[in-house]
């Protein structure tokens, strides 16, 4: 990612994706201390699950998931390398 990946109007967005993860991370440490068979569990997993919902959208409108951070030409990133059906035999990895 470029170095001003979050600059200006996205910073909500990524206090709020943080905010989402620091929750879920929470919530999944107080399931585990929960039967399944808990009368909470069964809250607690669903709002576990509202959470991860909400990182993942964000994470999207974030542009941090892993197609996301593909090359782009269009946005300034760089490639990491050649791709695939450009490398060359001899260039395969051993």
């Amino acid at each position: 990612m470029r170095a001003d990946w979050f600059a200006g109007p996205s910073s909500p967005l990524l206090e709020a994706f943080c905010a989402h993860v620091v929750m879920a991370r929470y919530l999944r440490a107080e399931l585990r201390k929960l039967a399944v068979g808990d009368k909470r569990f069964g809250r607690l997993a669903a709002l576990y699950a509202r959470e991860t919902k909400s990182m993942s959208s964000l994470a999207t409108r974030l542009r941090l998931t892993p197609q996301a951070n593909r090359q782009s030409t269009r946005d300034g990133r760089t490639a990491w390398g050649p791709k695939p059906w450009d490398r060359r035999v001899t260039d395969a990895p051993a």
